[in-house]
């Protein structure tokens, strides 16, 4: 199987409400991506395309005036999982240069209506549950789990805001105290409101290239490895109190990319979180920190991209969350730090980690990058 790399990289503006049509906030993301990899569309031979919209195949690639040989186009996952398509066609030697959108506008969706089709797909149609209940009562478990509370939840969401504050590209630029957290109403108890992430409407892209290419180039970063693993539909049959599903797609990636201790192996982290509690879980899903060992890091800001292990540096989804690319852009910011585009980690960094997940957590996909 050939190498693979990373070439290009970009990310749409990310906004509650923007003017400009999905499609157009996916060609935004794609030309700061070939402007990145310094190359002309047409460069690109296989296409895919991970849309949370109502457009048409085709729309896109009529708008950017592209004839790709080859196109995918995926509705309703994440361009994170579209990426895997992308590096796949490369390794089998069926690519040179493969490009992934993920766009959607969250101002001309229903979440609550999207969580009702996953539950159908989960057996729990008929039920009520939604993603937010059920993240809820999957919280409540865990916090139980863990003997932790809504303080250790609200740390979580203070360090994020904090990273996001100074990162340019981040929808939300705001700091909150604790104060802030623990006084805002209850959504769904324990979740209050500004422990959601906001609803983002945007785009990223990534060009990924066979290592041949790749080499070419001064500054370079790696697909190292990468895991994906579909738990059971049905969530009643794992222990929600664990991500299981994650941590099988984190040993494959670790597996792929040789990585026999991800403690001491992995510098940094970019969890697609939505909420607080899914980023603790998933620290440990990932096993960068053992389950005895998850609360005190918590509290002593070994998370903070001043810390030990920083995790979401980024500010991470609680403050930038497009359907579609939430992922994607995980990945994105794991790439600019790996090539000191951006020097928020106190640390020199070799390999970061990334993932993105479906509602109800069944799909996951694990990504290891690294630098050079």
């Amino acid at each position: 199987m050939l190498r693979v790399g990373i070439i290009g990289i970009g990310v749409s503006r990310m906004e509650e409400r923007s003017p400009l049509s999905e499609i157009d906030l996916a060609k935004e993301a794609i030309e700061r991506a070939l402007t990145y990899a310094e190359i002309d569309i047409n460069d690109v031979d296989f296409f895919v395309e991970c849309a949370f919209s109502t457009c048409k195949v085709g729309d896109l690639v009529r708008k950017l005036n592209f004839n790709p040989k080859s196109h995918t186009f995926i509705r309703g996952l994440d361009g994170a999982f579209g990426a895997v398509y992308a590096v796949s066609k490369i390794m089998a030697g069926e690519s040179k240069i493969a490009m992934v959108v993920g766009y959607g506008k969250h101002s001309e969706l229903d979440p609550k209506y999207n969580s009702y089709i996953y539950a159908g797909a989960g057996y729990l149609r008929g039920t009520g549950i939604d993603f937010l209940n059920f993240a809820a009562l999957q919280s409540k478990i865990f916090l139980d789990r863990l003997g932790i509370g809504e303080e250790e939840l609200a740390k979580i969401v203070i360090k994020n805001r904090s990273n996001g504050f100074s990162n340019e590209s981040a929808h939300v630029r705001e700091k909150v105290i604790l104060d802030d957290v623990l006084r805002s109403p209850y959504v769904v108890e324990p979740i209050r409101q500004l422990m959601l992430p906001p609803k983002t409407d945007g785009a990223a892209a990534m060009i990924f290239a066979r290592g041949d290419i790749v080499k070419m180039r001064k500054y370079r970063a790696w697909v190292d490895g990468f895991g994906v693993n579909i738990g059971p539909y049905y969530p009643g049959y794992e222990d929600i109190a664990h991500l299981n599903s994650l941590r099988y797609a984190a040993r494959k990636a670790y597996v792929n990319s040789g990585i026999k201790n991800p403690k001491r192996e992995i510098d940094f982290a970019e969890i697609m979180e939505l909420l607080p509690h899914i980023e603790i879980m998933s620290i440990e899903a990932l096993e960068l920190v053992a389950e005895r060992r998850l609360v005190k890091p918590i509290h002593d800001g070994s998370f903070f991209k001043e810390g030990k292990l920083p995790i979401n540096p980024s500010g991470g989804a609680i403050c930038t969350n497009p359907p579609g690319a939430v992922g994607l852009i995980r990945m994105i910011e794991i790439v600019k730090r790996l090539l000191g585009e951006v020097r928020d980690i106190r640390k020199s960094l070799r390999r970061g980690v990334a993932n993105a997940w479906t509602p109800f957590h069944q799909y996951n996909v694990v990504w290891v990058i690294a630098g050079e």
